[in-house]
């Protein structure tokens, strides 16, 4: 059975893809705000009201949340992005209208205690350092911030630690009130559920939410750069961003099964031209990023000090290989297969399900079943991989380094081993 999308008197989108086989259901929602639609004083808001919807409602302690919780056998947790904000439970799917119920009460009158706020200050803060001390972390945000220099979609997640340092309930309320509405959410749920008793949980809760447009953003502008952090690490990390597809945009699929040939696996270019042939790294990859509207080609590596220009050269000579002679039929063919299995995989995990439910809502604008994302995926020829993968990497990219700068090649020596 497909996913039926309904709404609410509010007007809130709802998608239930009921799985009579499954005793596990999933339900999520997700807010399509993230830090893209913060400004610099409040960068960070999103992700720290975030932790602070778990910290009681007008009828539960905090205490309460979880154990309504994990008492029905059920597990929670809540992620922030550039785009999203998204709150989930999953469990026994007979526990459905209680989960539906909790994450209602919490998006609807999480109460946000002062006196929380500066314990979860505490928290965010060690989070942020945490994500600061590690290299790779470091050199993935970066070069992010790079290709999108002063805009939002390039500011930290977490938020400068100044701001997180001087949230205030203020801050934090005025956010939710200004974001958490009708216009912004997509529920999904995902399970052996009933659709009409589905809907009821909904309207009691959520369906009290205030019906109003979707927040907008300014559309991004991708950029290119160098940057190098001086770090007195063992290795270097090497974060490198080509610019590529949205999400929305069919070639966003050739961008991702040309990535995965590049940079995913034991048998891909990278992995086997870079560590294989040279033993120059432990690991290596590359992965197509897409949002809504943009998106990106990252390559990620890292190497002791002294084998950073070797590590260059052999990543630059893969990526000029792909671009300039293209994939093979088999190559395709291979990634095609990774990505059926992982296809024909989600159908048995509820929170996969549900994810590229709200996925397929948010930037494709419709429904499609698994089946129909398999087809798709099975169309793709060997020209549409080629053609999307000449056209990324005949860009110039943004590079980041993490570590002694001083074994660093200057952008230009780069961009000349790209032939750019």
């Amino acid at each position: 059975m497909s996913a039926q999308l309904y709404h609410l008197s509010n007007g809130t989108r709802v998608a239930i893809d009921v799985v009579p086989y499954s005793e596990i259901a999933h339900v999520g929602l997700y807010f399509t705000v993230g830090s893209r639609v913060e400004e610099s004083r409040n960068n960070g808001v999103a992700h720290f009201l975030e932790h602070m919807l778990f910290h009681g409602t007008d009828k539960r302690t905090s205490q309460q949340v979880v154990k309504d919780i994990e008492q029905r056998g059920g597990a929670t947790n809540a992620s922030t992005s550039q785009e999203t904000t998204s709150y989930y439970i999953t469990g026994r799917s007979k526990h459905i209208e209680t989960f539906i119920d909790i994450l209602g009460d919490m998006a609807c009158n999480a109460i946000i205690p002062s006196k929380i706020v500066k314990n979860e200050r505490r928290i965010i803060l060690e989070e942020s350092r945490a994500r600061n001390d590690d290299d790779e972390v470091l050199a993935s945000d970066t070069v992010e911030s790079l290709m999108y220099r002063n805009q939002s979609l390039g500011r930290d997640i977490l938020g400068p630690r100044i701001n997180i340092a001087t949230m205030t309930r203020g801050m934090l309320k005025s956010f939710k009130d200004r974001h958490y509405h009708a216009g912004n959410l997509v529920a999904v749920v995902a399970g052996n559920v009933n659709p009409d008793e589905v809907l009821a949980a909904f309207e009691k809760t959520i369906g009290r939410l205030p019906a109003r447009p979707p927040t907008t953003f300014v559309r991004a502008v991708a950029g290119s750069g160098y940057k190098c952090i001086e770090r007195d690490s063992e290795q270097i990390h090497l974060a490198i961003r080509f610019n590529a597809y949205a999400e929305k945009d069919p070639r966003s699929l050739y961008a991702e099964l040309g990535a995965d040939i590049l940079g995913e696996g034991f048998s891909s270019r990278l992995f086997q031209g870079v560590r294989e042939k040279y033993g120059l790294v432990y690991g290596v990859s590359a992965a197509n990023r897409a949002m809504y509207d943009t998106g990106g080609v990252d390559i990620e590596a890292a190497t002791s000090p002294r084998r950073t220009g070797m590590l260059l050269r052999a990543v630059c000579n893969e990526v000029c290989r792909i671009r300039d002679q293209g994939i093979t039929s088999d190559e395709l063919e291979k990634v095609k297969e990774t990505q059926l299995t992982a296809l024909a995989g989600s159908k048995l995990d509820m929170e996969d399900r549900a994810d590229q439910i709200f996925s397929d809502l948010q930037y494709q604008g419709q429904l499609q079943s698994i089946d129909e994302k398999m087809a798709k995926t099975e169309a793709v020829t060997l020209a549409d991989v080629n053609k999307a993968l000449r056209d990324i990497f005949s860009q110039k990219p943004a590079i980041v380094a993490v570590g002694p700068c001083k074994y660093m090649e200057p952008y230009s020596k780069i961009l000349q081993r790209l032939k750019l």
